[in-house]
C-alpha cells in the first residue's frame, strides 16, 4: 500500500515537472520572437473647421476658420491653427459680401448693417483657402417672430468658507411655442458679478445650458424647471438676487441645435467615454453653419 502511494506521488510529480518545463519553454520561445516594432503612421492632413452662426438679432457675422489636429499622424507639414488668409463669401442668392479677417481668436467679422440677416432667408457660405481647399455650407434662418418668455429664479446658500460662498438656484423658464412647425430651442443662463480678485469690473459666468424641442407640445406652453450652481470667491462682491442674471433663449434651425447639443454632451470629463463624430454640415470640411432667432431677458 505504501509503495502504491509513493508510486502515484512520483508519477504526479513527474507530470507536474513536465508541465512546468513546457510552460517555461513556450515563454522562452515567445520572448525570443519578440522585438521592437517601428510603425509608420499614415500621413493625415488636418481638415478645415468652419463655424458660423447667423441671426437677425446679432450685430455681426462671425466666421471661425481653423485646422483640425489629427490624433495620430506623421505629417510634417506646417498647418497653422487659425487660417487667416482665406476668402470667405456669404450670399443670400441675390447679393453677396466678403467677410474680412478681423483678428486672432475672433476670426472673420462683418457687420450686419453692411449685410443684413433676414428671417426666413436662406444663406450660403463659401470659403476658399489658398492651398486649394474649398468649403461650402447652407442654412436657413427661422422665420417666426420669437414668443414672449418669462423667467423666475430662487437662490439659496449651499456652503460658506474662507474661500468663498457657494449657491444653488432653481429657475423656471416658460414660453409659448410657435405652432405649425418643428421648433428647436437652446437656452443659456449667465450670472454677472464683480470680482476684484480677477482684476475685472464684471465677470460673466455661465450657470446652465439646456436643449428642448416642441415634440408633443406644438403651439402649447413649454415650461422648463432646472437647477444651477454658483461660486463667489472671497474677493467678489456678491450681487443681490435681482438683475444679475441674463437668460438667452434661441429658436434655431436643426443644424444649430444638433451642433450645440453635441458639444454640450461632449463636455464631460469621463476618460473612459468613447469618441464620436459630432454633427457637421460643412461640405469639404467639418463644423457648422447654422441660424437662430434670439430673445433675452435680464432678471
Amino acid at each position: 500500500m505504501v509503495m502504491e502511494i509513493l508510486t502515484r506521488y512520483q508519477s504526479s510529480s513527474v507530470l507536474l515537472l513536465q508541465k512546468n518545463l513546457a510552460t517555461i519553454i513556450i515563454c522562452l520561445l515567445f520572448a525570443a520572437c519578440t522585438k521592437d516594432a517601428t510603425v509608420k503612421l499614415p500621413d493625415i492632413a488636418p481638415k478645415p473647421v468652419l463655424v458660423c452662426f447667423i441671426s437677425p438679432e446679432d450685430s455681426f457675422i462671425r466666421v471661425k476658420l481653423t485646422n483640425s489636429i489629427p490624433l495620430y499622424s506623421s505629417s510634417t507639414k506646417n498647418y497653422p491653427f487659425e487660417i487667416k488668409d482665406a476668402e470667405v463669401m456669404i450670399s443670400n442668392g441675390i447679393t453677396s459680401a466678403q467677410v474680412p479677417w478681423y483678428k486672432d481668436s475672433v476670426g472673420y467679422l462683418l457687420s450686419t448693417s453692411l449685410f443684413p440677416i433676414k428671417p426666413g432667408t436662406s444663406y450660403t457660405l463659401q470659403v476658399k483657402i489658398p492651398d486649394g481647399r474649398v468649403l461650402n455650407a447652407f442654412t436657413t434662418v427661422p422665420v417666426e417672430d420669437f414668443p414672449a418668455i418669462d423667467f423666475s429664479l430662487i437662490r439659496q446658500t449651499v456652503d460658506s468658507s474662507d474661500f468663498g460662498i457657494s449657491y444653488s438656484f432653481d429657475y423656471t423658464m416658460k414660453w409659448k411655442d410657435v405652432a405649425g412647425i418643428k421648433n428647436y430651442y437652446r437656452g443659456v443662463i449667465y450670472n454677472l458679478y464683480a470680482d476684484s480678485s480677477l482684476g475685472a469690473d464684471t465677470t460673466v459666468q455661465q450657470s446652465t445650458e439646456f436643449f428642448e424641442t416642441d415634440e408633443g407640445r406644438d403651439g402649447g406652453e413649454i415650461r422648463l424647471n432646472g437647477q444651477g450652481y454658483l461660486f463667489y470667491s472671497s474677493g467678489s462682491t456678491i450681487p443681490a438676487i435681482g438683475s444679475n442674471f441674463i437668460g438667452y433663449l434661441m429658436l434655431s434651425n436643426r443644424d444649430y441645435y444638433l451642433y450645440h447639443k453635441d458639444l454640450f454632451q461632449d463636455m464631460g470629463d469621463n476618460p473612459f467615454s468613447e469618441a464620436k463624430i459630432n454633427f457637421t454640415n460643412i461640405e469639404g470640411g467639418i463644423g457648422c453653419f447654422g441660424a437662430y432667432r434670439m430673445a433675452k431677458k435680464r432678471f
